[in-house]
């Protein structure tokens, strides 16, 4: 009788691993832990790695795959909290979240490299608890962009900078207190009055500028209607030669995704490799 083949337990792990990546926060993901003790404690980290909240539910909430703060309260209080020190790398909120628990998400996941902050509370103690993570990438409005300012908080090592949508005031701030960033993305829609002072603001204060890319809501449907003629929009573009317009067909969520899903995939494609 033939011998069964089975993969060697490392490929069978990456097999799961990659699984995961490929398509993220589905619900049967979490199945996957029951397979085994091994196989639980090897995807376990992973299935928390990018955490997505809301406060609310309806169709936005399944759209985006969110998880809503209290099913994820009790995972906060099943697991030590150094688990999620060790393992949330990700993490996204949306405005419908309580006081309380963006403080305890901020103050518990204290490993966070990327981080979506569109969140009415920008108090000192959350601004301070913002900045004393150690994050490469910051998505945040400019209420948040101004309340870290005011409050002198430095991001010393985000690299990349996105701003999410804002109607009150668009004007985005100098930006002199992230010292290490290259690159911004502005997301503007039509109701925008400041985005040729933005982008000098961003000129004048980033020191190691690469790029500045403006994402545009619903490109065609404003040149039928008489918004961002092409002028202005090469008005923009003189500015400087590292500004770039892009034109946009999914919100600031997805584009967040997208960012960290590709850092995900090369390490693990690098991983990978190893076996081929």
């Amino acid at each position: 009788m033939a011998q069964q083949f089975r993969f060697p337990q490392e490929i069978e792990d990456e097999i799961f691993k990659w699984t995961i990546h490929i398509h993220p926060h589905l619900c049967t993901d979490a199945q996957l832990t029951t397979v085994s003790k091994r196989v639980q404690k090897c995807i376990e980290p992973l299935l928390y790695q990018t955490i997505k909240i809301c406060g609310s539910t309806g169709n936005f909430e399944s759209q985006y795959r969110l998880t809503h703060e209290d099913k994820f309260a009790v995972a906060l209080n099943l697991k030590p909290q150094t688990f999620f020190q060790k393992h949330v790398k990700n993490l996204l909120f949306v405005r419908t979240i309580s006081k309380g628990f963006v403080r305890r998400m901020l103050s518990t996941c204290t490993g966070i490299r990327h981080l979506s902050y569109v969140s009415d509370h920008r108090s000192r103690d959350d601004c301070k608890l913002i900045a004393s993570l150690p994050l490469l990438s910051i998505t945040a409005d400019k209420m948040t962009l101004d309340a870290l300012s005011r409050f002198k908080c430095k991001l010393p090592q985000v690299t990349h900078l996105k701003t999410a949508p804002c109607f009150e005031d668009d004007l985005t701030p100098i930006l002199d207190w992230m010292p290490a960033l290259t690159r911004v993305t502005m997301e503007v829609y039509k109701d925008h009055e400041h985005i040729l002072q933005s982008l000098r603001n961003i000129i004048k204060s980033v020191k190691r500028l690469e790029k500045i890319e403006v994402f545009i809501q619903h490109f065609d449907d404003w040149y039928d209607r008489g918004y961002f003629p092409e002028e202005e929009i090469d008005e923009w573009k003189e500015v400087d030669p590292r500004i770039e317009v892009v034109e946009l067909e999914v919100g600031y969520i997805s584009i967040w995704e997208e960012m960290v899903n590709s850092e995900l995939y090369d390490s693990v494609s690098d991983y990978i490799i190893q076996y081929l």
